[in-house]
């Protein structure tokens, strides 16, 4: 998977922020990737769909960013509105 593939998914989400990808622990040591949607998002709620294929982007992309197929853990933080994935 790309990355980009992900990032013009996210652009397309029209949820009123401009979400970002980071790699290796930006947010948390442990997280592989992290999506920062900069803000909570009590205001500018995903919807279930798009709540899951948000998961499936971010397991995909952590898979290809460790190189292979690993049991990815999603979890988010309510307070910041950041989601993180970790194996």
């Amino acid at each position: 998977m790309d990355l980009g593939d992900f990032k013009s998914w996210l652009a397309g989400l029209d949820v009123g922020v401009n979400p970002t990808i980071h790699v290796n622990g930006h947010h948390y040591p442990q997280a592989v990737i992290s999506v920062d949607f900069g803000q909570p998002l009590r205001s500018a709620k995903l919807s279930q769909e798009q709540s899951a294929d948000l998961i499936v982007y971010m397991r995909r992309a952590t898979s290809d960013v460790m190189g292979r197929d690993s049991n990815v853990r999603v979890s988010y933080d309510h307070q910041h509105g950041v989601y993180w994935t970790s194996v």
